[in-house]
C-alpha cells in the first residue's frame, strides 16, 4: 500500500504522465497556539473534483494535466483562510529537483550540511474580487538519517511517502489587502508520489498524524487495506538531530466510532500502545477543521507517555469515497480554477473566512461564469 522513500532520493518526473497517478509536497507550520498553515503544491492531486472519476471511466487523466495549490491558515486552532487553485499546465513547470513554478508562486529547496532550506513565494488570486493571497514561507530542518533506499528499479506503482526535513522550524507571513497572518512556530515537509491511482492503492481508510515530542518528532500510520480485519500500524520516531526509528510494535486503540455529518467514519480519541501496553503517542480528535466527505483534517492534542500535551495534526482519507457523484458539486465549490468556469459559491468557501459573504455579493456574474 505504502513504501517509506529515502529523503535523498528523486522521484522520477515520468510520474506526471502516468494516467491517474499523484505526487504532492505538504509544508506545514504550527506554533503552540494553534496558528499555523498548511502548504500543498501538486499534480494530480486525488481529491479534485473529476480526477479520479476520468480514471474510473477509462479516460485517466495524467499528474501534469491537473496542477494545483492549496493553502490553509488556522488561528487559535480554527480555520482562517483556504484556497485550492488549479493552474494551467502551460503556467506550470517544476525541474524534475528542487524548483517549482506554479503560476506566480514559487518554491525552491536547498541542503546544505545535512539540512534541508525551503523558500516559497506565494502571489496567488483569491475568489470574489482582485485580490491576491502574496508572501513567504521559509522551513529549516534535518534532512532525516537512518532511513532504508529503495532499489533504483523500484516499482512505480507503489506510493511513495518521503519525509524531507524533519524535525524543522518554520515562519510564513502571508496577506491579502484585508487580511494577515504571521507565524513562526515547529515545521514539517514530506512528499507522496505514485504512478498509481489513489483509489487502487488498496487503501480503505488512511489515518496519519505527527506531532513535535521533545527535541524531535513522531509520526504515525494506520492504513485499512481493503477487506483487512486488523489496519496497518506505523510508527515513526526522529530525533532532535533527525536520526530515524521505525516502530513497528504498535497497535492502534480507538474510542468508540462516529460518522460525520457526510458519512465519514471517525474517532475522538486514538492511543498507539506498544507490546506491553505502554502509550507510545496518544492523540485527541476532536478538533476538527477540514469536514469534508472524503477527507478529515485535525489539529491535534497529541501526548507521549504523561507528557505535557503538544498540538500536532491528523488527517483521515477515505480514498474510495473521493469524487463520487452526489459529493461532486460540493467540492466544485471549494475548487477555483484558471480556465473555464467556476462555482458560483465559490467565494463562500475560498479566501479569508470573515469576508467571504461579502465577496460573493460583489463578484460579477460574468466573473463566475468563467466569461
Amino acid at each position: 500500500m505504502i513504501v517509506l522513500d529515502h529523503p535523498n532520493a528523486p522521484i522520477c518526473s515520468s510520474v506526471l504522465h502516468q494516467p491517474g497517478g499523484f505526487a504532492w509536497w505538504y509544508a506545514e507550520v504550527l506554533d503552540d497556539k494553534g496558528n499555523g498553515m498548511v502548504l500543498i503544491w501538486s499534480f494530480g492531486l486525488p481529491f479534485l473534483p473529476g480526477y479520479k472519476s476520468a480514471n474510473d471511466s477509462g479516460k485517466p487523466e495524467t499528474p501534469f494535466s491537473r496542477p494545483s495549490l492549496n493553502v490553509a491558515l488556522y488561528e487559535a486552532g480554527e480555520p482562517s483562510f483556504y484556497m485550492l487553485h488549479e493552474f494551467a499546465p502551460k503556467d506550470v513547470s517544476w525541474d524534475g529537483g528542487n524548483e517549482w513554478r506554479f503560476g506566480e508562486t514559487t518554491m525552491r529547496c536547498e541542503d546544505k550540511d545535512g539540512r534541508r532550506f525551503l523558500s516559497v513565494s506565494i502571489d496567488c488570486p483569491v475568489a470574489g474580487g482582485q485580490d491576491r493571497l502574496r508572501g513567504t514561507v521559509q522551513l529549516d530542518g534535518w534532512i532525516p538519517t537512518g532511513m532504508p533506499e529503495l532499489p533504483a528499479d523500484a516499482d512505480l506503482l507503489t506510493h511513495r511517502w518521503t519525509p524531507l526535513a524533519l524535525p524543522a522550524v518554520g515562519r510564513f507571513d502571508l496577506s491579502t489587502t484585508d487580511y494577515q497572518l504571521s507565524v513562526d512556530g515547529h515545521g514539517y515537509f514530506d512528499r507522496n508520489a505514485s504512478a498509481h491511482a489513489l483509489h487502487r492503492l488498496d487503501i480503505q481508510y488512511w489515518l496519519w498524524g505527527h506531532a513535535r515530542c521533545g527535541q524531535g518528532n513522531r509520526i504515525f500510520y494506520v492504513l485499512w487495506e481493503k477487506d483487512a480485519t486488523d489496519p496497518l500500524t506505523l510508527g515513526y520516531e526522529l530525533d532532535g538531530k533527525g536520526r530515524w526509528t521505525t516502530r513497528e510494535d504498535l497497535t492502534p486503540v480507538f474510542s468508540k466510532s462516529r460518522r460525520t455529518a457526510y458519512g465519514m467514519k471517525t474517532w475522538d480519541y486514538l492511543s498507539l500502545v506498544d507490546r506491553v501496553g505502554a502509550s507510545w503517542m496518544s492523540c485527541q480528535l476532536s478538533r476538527c477543521v477540514d469536514n469534508g466527505p472524503f477527507y478529515l483534517r485535525y489539529i491535534t492534542d497529541a501526548s507521549f507517555r504523561g507528557e505535557m500535551s503538544v498540538l500536532g495534526t491528523a488527517e483521515l482519507i477515505a480514498p474510495d469515497r473521493v469524487d463520487l457523484r452526489r459529493h461532486r458539486p460540493l467540492v466544485r465549490m471549494r475548487v477555483s480554477r484558471d480556465s473555464g468556469s467556476n462555482s458560483m459559491w465559490l467565494p463562500l468557501f475560498e479566501g479569508v473566512k470573515d469576508t467571504r459573504v461579502s465577496r460573493l455579493l460583489k463578484t460579477p456574474m460574468r466573473k463566475v461564469l468563467g466569461r
